[in-house]
C-alpha cells in the first residue's frame, strides 16, 4: 500500500468539496472511516476508495404517495 492510498483530512475537504464540519459528521456518522498516521498520531487519514464510493451517485427511490 503506497502513501497515496491515503489523503489528510484536509486534502479529503478539498476532494468532496465539503466543509471540515460536514466532513467530521460523515466520519462520526460512520460513513467514512479514519486511520492514525504512523508519522504523526495526531494526524487521521482516509483512504481514496473511500472517497471515491462517497462520491458515487445513488439511486434515488421515488416517494409513494399517502393513500
Amino acid at each position: 500500500m503506497s502513501s497515496d492510498d491515503y489523503v489528510t483530512m484536509g486534502e479529503a475537504q478539498d476532494i468532496l468539496n465539503v466543509s471540515r464540519f460536514k466532513l467530521w459528521q460523515l466520519v462520526k456518522e460512520g460513513a467514512l472511516p479514519t486511520f492514525v498516521s504512523p508519522l504523526d498520531r495526531r494526524q487521521k487519514l482516509i483512504r481514496r476508495d473511500d472517497l471515491d464510493r462517497l462520491r458515487q451517485p445513488v439511486p434515488s427511490t421515488p416517494k409513494k404517495a399517502a393513500a
